[in-house]
């Protein structure tokens, strides 16, 4: 079960991709104040429309360069400078979701995968 990080501003939509990330099997979670432990994260699902979330975003790039970021935003295909490995342009289907995760866990870090 793979720890999908959620960065998204708002608290229904992030309701929905808790319930959805789930569905999919993987474990949802989120930065509480902005405090995220960077071990239990495989990917970063984030709203780079937001200023805070993008900026949590930046600063996990920064230290785990190779952590696959998937935005999802209604800003039609900006990365926001974070290189995310796919870009999901709101609303989305849960199968694009899907694959967007699966694209990513594809992508994660070597050291990530074999453990």
């Amino acid at each position: 079960m793979s720890a999908i990080l959620v960065l998204e501003p708002d608290p229904e939509i992030r309701t929905l991709y808790e319930r959805a990330i789930t569905r999919l099997g993987h474990r949802p979670a989120f930065a509480e104040d902005g405090v995220v432990e960077l071990g239990d994260v495989d990917v970063v699902l984030v709203e780079p429309g937001s200023p805070r979330d993008l900026d949590i975003a930046q600063t996990l790039r920064a230290e785990r360069p190779a952590l696959p970021i998937v935005c999802a935003s209604i800003y039609p295909a900006n990365g926001f400078g974070l290189g995310p490995v796919a870009f999901l342009e709101k609303p989305f289907r849960l199968s694009a979701l899907e694959h967007a995760i699966g694209c990513a866990l594809t992508a994660r870090e070597p050291s990530v995968r074999s453990a």
